[in-house]
């Protein structure tokens, strides 16, 4: 897929937020949302739409919200941007779950985390980009999940769980990210292959 320079320094500014990202305090939570907020809008330049979902607004590209987070207001905050030819449009959609198929990104509230695991296995196969910060969300089947490591938000992504959505995630994003649901990707880059012939 061929990113804009813009749209690729933008990621990578992002990333050195969070990298930056200081240890929890007073107005850590804030900085904190809004940096996944950023990363959130950039997915959708490093992510491809295999599959369409279901039919939205004409001419939008819509960013959910399910649930109440601090993500929330950090998204509205954002300015509009074209993402492939339509106008992003943020849409909180409360407890309300009956339109998450029509989202392009569904970014799971931490209010809603007990819904996690029922709304990503709803979305599999509906071309819906699913995102949140609930622990082990990524490993439990969702596709893109924030996590904290040393006191610094990073991203994990399941790569099965991409494919399934019918969604193509860029190397480049990738390579920010811990990968999950491909043995072959979460193998060290130095380990060798697996002998299938060897003996337990």
């Amino acid at each position: 897929m061929n990113v804009p320079r813009l749209a690729r320094n933008a990621l990578l500014a992002a990333a050195a937020l969070l990298a930056a990202s200081p240890s929890p305090g007073a107005c850590a939570p804030a900085r904190e949302a809004e940096v996944k907020a950023v990363f959130i809008y950039n997915f959708t330049r490093f992510v491809a739409w295999e599959v369409q979902p279901a039919p939205a607004a004409a001419g939008t590209f819509d960013i959910c919200v399910l649930g109440e987070d601090p993500v929330n207001r950090a998204l509205l905050a954002l300015p509009e941007t074209m993402v492939r030819g339509s106008k992003t449009r943020v849409r909180e959609l409360g407890t309300e779950e009956a339109g998450i198929a029509s989202c392009r990104v569904l970014y799971i509230g931490r209010s809603r985390h007990g819904r996690a695991a029922a709304v990503t296995r709803a979305l599999r196969g509906t071309g819906v980009l699913t995102v949140s910060d609930k622990p082990g969300f990524a490993g439990a089947g969702g596709v893109i999940g924030f996590y904290t490591e040393n006191n610094r938000v990073k991203l994990e992504i399941n790569i099965l769980a991409a494919r399934e959505a019918g969604l193509k995630v860029d190397a480049r994003l990738l390579e920010l990210s811990r990968v999950v649901g491909d043995k072959a990707a979460e193998r060290p880059k130095n380990s060798a292959p697996e002998n299938k012939n060897a003996t337990p």
